[in-house]
């Protein structure tokens, strides 16, 4: 069986697995099934009201936007607010995820994936809650992938079970990626509008914890009380945002697992890289303007394809601004040295990408591997 078979096969199984899980019927890829489940009561957000479904005596809103769509006028811009609806928004889907590979994520993974479409319309989160009063403590969950790839909607991330045996409000975002949350424009003499065209991936997170700050308590949640989590990409998240600092204030705890961020791309790099770009397009610095007229797609496919460019929108670039400095060296950043740090590895998650330790070994071993696997002498 090739790789791409194992991979459909693989979805197909899991997908139609949890079909009939719910209710006995296979949902389309990507879809929800939602007959026969009770409807939440109407929630009050600053852009206006939603509504979810009651799965498991667990509130579920899906696809709740936290900031505009990112096309257009929006494309590598930050995050814009979202403009406000009337009556009553139904939040029973995922929505979309951001532009990435297609080919998707490895095939350990694929299986997990809803492969719900991709758009620029992806700032959207999920709210999973045992009741719409109270005070609890609420979790953020940012998704694994890097800086590249992957979704807040994956079925592994299904935040029921931990909203219900905890007594938590989870969230899980969806923020931009590669090239659209990554590309560093603002290092081009191109005018105030490109000022901030950089980190705007991570600028989508900050925005996201606002939303949870100014709306969270009407889910049931308390918006002091806000610990950030993540796993391998979502780790690197995690830690970045611990050195950004327009994300004070808005979170409380922060849990980074098998990932961390100790340094960001050099905006010289990431400005020669975004300009090599630029001439895969036949464009130069004067003509950002027209990033913003070309289809999504185009640009996606011409950032996919050969020959690569090294050191691309690869993540977070120290650029004075969203990321003032390397976020953890030489030292841990300053503006979150109030926020507990819990770090650590998922159990077997170091087999696939390197050899485990034995159970015993010395500290100079653990050192020397240690440094070899975050390629730092220091």
């Amino acid at each position: 069986m090739t790789e791409l078979d194992r991979r459909a096969f693989l979805g197909f199984s899991t997908l139609a697995t949890a079909g009939l899980l719910m209710d006995g019927w296979a949902s389309p890829v990507g879809a929800q099934d939602i007959r026969g489940l009770p409807l939440t009561k109407d929630v009050a957000t600053t852009a206006g009201r939603v509504r979810g479904v009651v799965r498991f005596g667990v509130n579920q809103f899906w696809g709740v936007p936290y900031a505009a769509s990112t096309e257009g006028a929006n494309r590598f811009m930050p995050p814009a607010a979202h403009a406000p609806w009337t009556g009553t928004r139904d939040c029973f889907q995922v929505g979309n995820r951001a532009p990435q590979d297609p080919d998707g994520p490895i095939s350990e993974v694929f299986a997990l994936d809803r492969q719900e479409p991709m758009g620029e319309d992806c700032l959207n989160l999920n709210v999973f809650t045992p009741a719409l009063t109270g005070n609890r403590p609420v979790m953020v969950w940012l998704h694994g992938g890097g800086f590249a790839g992957g979704s807040g909607n994956w079925l592994l991330y299904e935040g029921t079970n931990l909203a219900r045996k905890e007594d938590v409000v989870m969230v899980s975002v969806t923020h931009r990626l590669n090239l659209f949350g990554f590309l560093h424009l603002s290092n081009f003499d191109a005018g105030e509008k490109w000022a901030r065209s950089s980190n705007v991936g991570m600028q989508d997170i900050v925005a996201a914890l606002g939303w949870i700050k100014n709306n969270i308590a009407a889910f049931g949640g308390n918006p002091g009380n806000v610990t950030v989590f993540g796993q391998s990409g979502g780790g690197s998240k995690v830690t970045t945002l611990m050195a950004m600092p327009s994300a004070k204030g808005l979170f409380h705890r922060a849990i980074a697992m098998s990932g961390a961020q100790v340094r960001g791309a050099e905006r010289g790099a990431a400005t020669r890289a975004a300009e090599q770009y630029l001439t895969k397009l036949g464009l130069t610095p004067k003509q950002l303007d027209r990033l913003q007229e070309m289809p999504w797609k185009q640009l996606q496919e011409s950032f996919f394809s050969e020959p690569r460019i090294q050191g691309l929108a690869g993540g977070p670039v120290v650029d004075g601004g969203s990321l003032p400095r390397d976020q953890w060296s030489p030292d841990a950043p300053a503006v979150s040295a109030d926020v507990p740090l819990m770090m650590g590895s998922t159990e077997t998650e170091d087999a696939w990408n390197d050899p485990p330790p034995p159970l015993v070994t010395s500290e100079d071993d653990m050192l020397t591997r240690v440094r070899r696997i975050v390629r730092n002498d220091e």
